[in-house]
């Protein structure tokens, strides 16, 4: 028949372990997809910003292209630029190579209406011929014509064009004029790209008759004759800048105006091909106009990051929810079967205990073993008399005892006796009638291995005799069922310590000598089970130091002497368990850290039976543990050696830490300064600022470091001093805190100071004897010249400013060039003195013999 209740129990475990560990699964699908979703968006965050940077450092790239156009334009004259002579120019200057993406650079002549007929002669006198204004739209008032553009070949078509009859690009050459300063226009559509609408923009730079910047706007606008400009298409721009990926699309728009929001570039070909996913924006302002930055990633760049498959967590989740599931309702139905095989076996021994019947077990040799309370009340002996004692010489009579020596025989024999009746005697002597019945006790393989009778006072009970043989059988099945599950649970408690081969388990009796010793206790110390076990006590496997030293503790303690397995055992007693770190030798003499755990063992009546020690191997956890210790003294010695004043502050800008450098510069100890506010170093004049900052960092609103800000700093004297500060963050456990590095650069600014007033002297001396100096900077390779050296070259003065190396290189003799090249290169790579003559090239093409000496 089926057990309905096995099946409900399974069925109930099952369902509620499923529906946790589903729970569970998909609490963890959420947050891995959370998380993920926030990675993604970090990774394009990084991706845009670098982009956005890529793409306005190209845009200010092509300044120095306006700028070197404006210079020839004042070098010839308002009126002196021939088409020759622009020409000329651009052929000195490599486009794709300074200014990648630019379609090229052009003049812009402003044109009043009265002057137009005398400018169209000119223009046309200068070639073409048939030089015409053509507009974009009627208008009244100035033109703003293209006078020339370089390289010509593809532009033709804008030559004459007015770009003030169009309100974007007369609109930005006004700013531009307005302000002195570079101006871009809305997105436009190019006269030479007609085909691409509204994708491009001009870069318009101002050119006034002085030279230089006008103060106010009104001299501003007198003085503007033209503009140098640049027509830019976005997709060429973009080029060559490593932005345009698969996984990635790029969009730009502008959006100076909120209501008209132009978009301008995109670098998809189908920008619904691939869904577009954690869309990120940044606007930046680009030379007057104001663009916004959009980026999208396409499923490829997710999948590029690796993260964790929220469909391979659900699903192995899943798996193991069921298998999780159905190994509860199996245990569940196990532990029931286990409890009612063990409840059944204490009814039986219960009832064992409380039966009228005397129920005895004996040996093979006749010696009892047991003896319940039925055995008393019959016998008149206590189980304590007759337990050890031989049978025959306690209930047999002297007539009877071949009867027992006979009875002993069957049973060895392995023969049950079933009851019959004899005679039997009391403790008093007196005899009385009784049924008995014998059966032999078997081992698991079947041996026997002795006895068991129960005795009946057939006196009394002689009628129930049936029944007592029934219970006999009884008795019979429950000692067998008893016995395999001993052997189950001793079979089990042999798999656990041999499987614990990480953990040291050792059992010991009341005197302390062992009675278990695992595998995992035989691999840490080296001994075999058969080298211990019955034979020592865990003394052995301690340094002797430690042992007196823990015992004069627990003696000075306790009030009494404590000396060997005690000190083991004193705390368990009293207290159930002791953990302590000891240091364990190996049978090879060798030592290595545990920590032990003792603990008193006791039988369910609460008599101690012995103890169990279990010990873990902290060796690593040591080990780790000096090395950050040894970390931490290094940071210690770190700060407190120190020259620069370190200080930590958490985002509240409270000190954490202060040290030495610190005290000394600032004038406070490091107990005045912590727990206060990092404020009180700051002048009054800049708390303000220190205010914001220090919000900015609450608030987690500024970059992961801060390098060499200049500031000034307050001591205690009231002094305030100059410094230059770093800031870096560090993330410890849940709070982060950010670390101060702090120079005091007064010397700096003394030396600085100095070295100015120095360079002063220096101009001052090579203007008295008339001397060209210069400077190259590397890096960005700009030229700095003084008045003179633009006078020895040829050059106008309003050149300085946009000077690069390319300028000197134009004007050197080309028989002359590659020897001043060489020398210069030498100089820069191996330190070489320069020191060379060569001819210089004046723009009215007079040579000039120069004499040049640099250093590094």
């Amino acid at each position: 028949m089926i057990d309905k209740s096995k099946f409900f129990l399974f069925y109930r475990s099952a369902a509620v372990t499923l529906i946790v560990c589903l729970l569970v699964t998909a609490a963890a699908a959420w947050w891995t997809a959370k998380r993920n979703d926030r990675q993604a968006n970090r990774a394009v965050a990084v991706e845009g910003d670098e982009w956005s940077t890529a793409v306005l450092e190209r845009i200010r790239l092509y300044q120095y292209g306006l700028r070197g156009v404006r210079g020839a334009v004042l070098t010839a004259g308002e009126n002196g630029m021939t088409r020759t002579l622009f020409r000329n120019y651009s052929l000195t200057r490599d486009l794709p190579y300074e200014f990648p993406g630019a379609r090229g650079f052009g003049f812009v002549r402003r044109v009043s209406e009265r002057d137009e007929p005398a400018f169209l002669a000119r223009a046309r006198a200068d070639g073409p011929a048939d030089f015409s204004i053509h507009l974009f739209a009627p208008h009244a008032g100035e033109r703003f014509v293209i006078q020339y553009i370089e390289p010509s070949e593809r532009q033709a078509n804008v030559v004459g064009l007015d770009i003030a009859s169009e309100s974007n690009r007369r609109e930005a050459a006004l700013d531009a004029m307005r302000s002195g300063e570079v101006r871009l226009t809305a997105p436009i559509t190019l006269a030479q790209e007609t085909e691409k609408p509204l994708q491009s923009v001009l870069m318009l730079l101002p050119i006034y008759r002085s030279g230089v910047t006008p103060d106010s706007q009104a001299e501003r606008e007198a003085q503007a004759f033209g503009w140098s400009f640049a027509p830019l298409l976005i997709e060429d721009v973009l080029k060559g800048l490593a932005i345009e990926s698969e996984a990635l699309h790029l969009s730009l728009r502008d959006v100076t105006t909120g209501s008209d929001r132009v978009s301008f570039y995109s670098s998809a070909s189908d920008p619904s091909a691939e869904p577009e996913l954690f869309t990120q924006r940044f606007e930046h302002d680009v030379l007057g106009r104001r663009w916004q930055f959009e980026l999208s990633a396409h499923p490829r760049f997710v999948a590029n990051l690796n993260l964790p498959s929220v469909s391979l967590i659900l699903l192995l989740g899943s798996l193991a929810s069921l298998i999780l599931s159905a190994l509860t309702g199996a245990f569940s139905v196990s532990r029931r079967q286990q409890q009612r095989i063990a409840d059944t076996q204490a009814q039986m021994a219960a009832i064992v205990e409380s039966s009228a019947d005397g129920i005895i077990g004996k040996s093979l040799d006749g010696v009892v073993t047991s003896w319940n309370k039925g055995a008393e009340q019959l016998f008149g002996y206590s189980a304590k008399e007759a337990l050890g004692k031989r049978l025959a010489d306690l209930v047999v009579p002297p007539e009877l005892a071949q009867e027992e020596a006979n009875i002993l025989a069957r049973v060895r024999q392995g023969e049950h006796i079933p009851h019959f009746d004899t005679r039997r005697s009391r403790s008093d002597g007196s005899l009385f009638d009784v049924s008995i019945t014998v059966s032999p006790i078997r081992n698991t393989d079947g041996t026997v291995v002795g006895a068991s009778k129960t005795v009946r006072d057939i006196s009394e009970q002689k009628a129930f005799a049936a029944r007592i043989l029934e219970l006999n059988l009884g008795l019979e099945d429950q000692v067998a069922r008893r016995t395999a599950e001993l052997e189950q649970l001793n079979v089990l408690l042999e798999s656990v310590l041999n499987a614990a081969t990480e953990v040291s388990i050792i059992a010991t009796d009341l005197d302390g000598i062992i009675r278990i010793f695992n595998r995992g206790a035989e691999r840490l110390l080296g001994y075999s089970a058969d080298e211990v076990v019955g034979k020592s006590t865990p003394l052995p496997f301690h340094v002797p130091e430690e042992l007196q030293k823990r015992a004069a503790e627990l003696s000075a303690r306790l009030g009494g002497k404590v000396e060997g397995m005690q000190t083991f055992t004193r705390m368990p007693d009293a207290g159930g368990a002791e953990m302590r770190e000891w240091t364990y030798v190996r049978k090879d003499g060798s030592h290595f850290p545990v920590t032990l755990v003792v603990t008193a063992m006791r039988s369910p009546g609460g008599k101690p039976s012995g103890y169990l020690g279990i010990a873990l191997d902290v060796t690593q956890r040591k080990a780790a543990e000096r090395d950050r210790e040894v970390s931490l003294e290094m940071t210690r010695a770190i700060l407190n050696t120190a020259v620069n004043p370190i200080i930590s502050i958490d985002a509240m800008g409270t000190v954490v830490s202060f040290n030495p450098a610190g005290e000394r510069v600032f004038g406070y100890s490091e107990e005045e300064m912590l727990g206060r506010s990092v404020r009180r170093l700051v002048p009054e004049s800049q708390r303000a600022a220190a205010q914001v900052f220090l919000e900015q960092l609450e608030r987690q609103e500024l970059p992961g470091a801060i390098r060499n800000r200049d500031m000034s700093g307050l001591r205690k004297d009231g002094s305030e001093f100059p410094l230059q500060l770093s800031i870096g963050s560090v993330q410890m456990a849940e709070r982060r805190l950010f670390v101060c590095i702090i120079s005091d650069i007064t010397q700096l600014r003394m030396q600085q100071n100095e070295l100015m007033a120095a360079r002063d002297q220096l101009l001052l001396a090579a203007e008295a004897a008339e001397l060209g100096i210069f400077a190259w900077d590397l890096r960005t390779d700009r030229l700095q010249w003084n008045e003179r050296m633009l006078q020895i070259y040829g050059l106008p003065l309003e050149l300085r400013d946009g000077l690069t190396y390319s300028h000197w290189r134009a004007r050197v003799h080309p028989d002359d060039r590659d020897t001043a090249e060489a020398g210069l290169r030498a100089l820069v790579e191996r330190d070489e003195a320069f020191n060379a003559v060569f001819r210089a090239v004046l723009p009215d093409g007079q040579i000039r013999y120069v004499q040049a000496a640099a250093r590094v």
